[in-house]
């Protein structure tokens, strides 16, 4: 399956199933793809600018399709929020930071 979503599967029978992968946003996989897929165009090479620029979660994850599958830019978000979780006293606290934590859904 890949890890992609949908994705599509050949049974021996021949017909094929569309099956939803989903699992909640892992900001370790987020870090993961961010510095193998993003990192060498960002000046901070780990996220930590977009998490100055505060861009919202719709931004990152349409610019990150360009280079990962969903489930990965929805990871590539939870990166970037808890880069602001960690940082707070150089972000201030965050209204979307709040919403990261109790609806991780939203991503």
């Amino acid at each position: 399956m890949g890890g992609e979503t949908p994705s599509t599967l050949v049974g021996r029978s021949g017909p094929k199933e569309t099956v939803e992968v989903s699992r909640p946003a892992n900001a370790e996989l987020g870090r993961v793809a961010f510095k193998e897929e993003c990192a060498s165009c960002h000046a901070a090479g780990d996220g930590f600018d977009l998490a100055v620029f505060s861009f919202p979660d719709s931004t990152i994850i349409r610019r990150a399709l360009g280079h990962v599958n969903e489930l990965a830019a929805n990871d590539i978000v939870a990166h970037i929020r808890t880069i602001q979780l960690e940082n707070s006293t150089i972000f201030g606290p965050s209204k979307k930071s709040e919403s990261v934590r109790s609806h991780p859904s939203a991503w």
